[in-house]
């Protein structure tokens, strides 16, 4: 016989669940905007890595895939999404260059498609407080009028904290959850909030053992997030990165080898490896490299 489920209450405007309840709820589980349990709706992810790791690079990658809707490195989108990119990192110039690597790979009907649906600030060089909260949602409704975006990045989180300190537990909660969940909540409650955030310096041994404990605010922040990404030099004489992950909801995928082929990043396999005349082989990766550029 089927457990008997008194109806909940809220209490102060918050919902309690009853195990029963959550036992007996056979509704279908939500897709998520990004698969295989990547990103949720309303869930914020978290992208980290030392500087000159590549962060907004990919980023920009996975959002162009996300807005056409194509594979991106093994994750797929059931929808295409609309993206607002807040970008308080790089200025047009650089903008404008990363725009025509990536689209060199792309059909121009691709282009007419990520031409609504993925838009970007110029820098942005002020903070989220109150105020900037404010703009970037007018910002954001003045450039979706007819839906709000499904995603929302914020590159990067150092330029826009409004605290004192990243690395105090107390100011990094607040800014999370009154500033970037809030302005999530604003513009739409279902949206991906992705935020892209620098680590500490750390030897590249220690980054393999938990890249995450190197970023920075890193006990409140790891609490926050659903899913963390962390992009990094396996080691410092190798041009490719490798992508950790780490998620509270789920299994989290196993690290895997990336690389810029000049138009967007691919896995690579790495488990070949010399074992002799290293820096020789080395060199000769990078002329060959240098070479296909030209």
């Amino acid at each position: 016989e089927q457990l008997k489920v008194e109806p909940e209450k809220p209490f102060r405007g918050l919902a309690v669940h009853s195990f029963a309840a959550l036992f007996n709820d056979d509704t279908p589980e939500e897709i998520c905007l990004i698969e295989d349990g990547l990103l949720g709706k309303g869930e914020l992810l978290v992208l980290g890595g030392p500087p000159k790791s590549m962060k907004t690079l990919l980023l920009q990658d996975m959002l162009v895939h996300a807005c056409i809707g194509k594979d991106w490195l093994g994750f797929t989108f059931p929808d295409p999404l609309s993206v607002f990119h807040i970008n308080a990192e790089v200025t047009y110039r650089v903008l404008r260059k990363r725009a025509k690597a990536l689209g060199v790979a792309l059909t121009s009907e691709e282009i007419k498609t990520l031409g609504y649906r993925y838009k970007m600030t110029d820098r942005f060089r002020d903070i989220l407080d109150e105020d900037g909260v404010e703009a970037m949602v007018e910002v954001c409704e003045e450039n979706f009028p007819d839906s709000p975006p499904d995603l929302i990045c914020i590159d990067t989180l150092a330029n826009v904290f409004d605290g004192e300190s990243e690395n105090d537990n107390r100011e990094m909660i607040k800014f999370l959850r009154g500033r970037i969940r809030e302005l999530g909540r604003l513009i739409n409650p279902s949206a991906g909030l992705i935020l892209v955030h620098h680590t500490a310096k750390g030897s590249a041994e220690k980054m393999l053992e938990d890249p995450f404990q190197f970023l920075r605010g890193g006990g409140a922040l790891r609490g926050e997030y659903e899913t963390g990404v962390m992009i990094f030099r396996p080691r410092v004489d190798e041009e490719y990165r490798r992508l950790a992950f780490e998620m509270r909801g789920g299994e989290a995928p196993n690290p895997f080898d990336v690389q810029f082929d000049g138009s967007t990043f691919r896995k690579i396999d790495t488990e070949s490896v010399r074992i002799t005349r290293e820096k020789l082989g080395a060199k000769e990766d990078k002329e060959r490299l240098r070479k296909k550029d030209v």
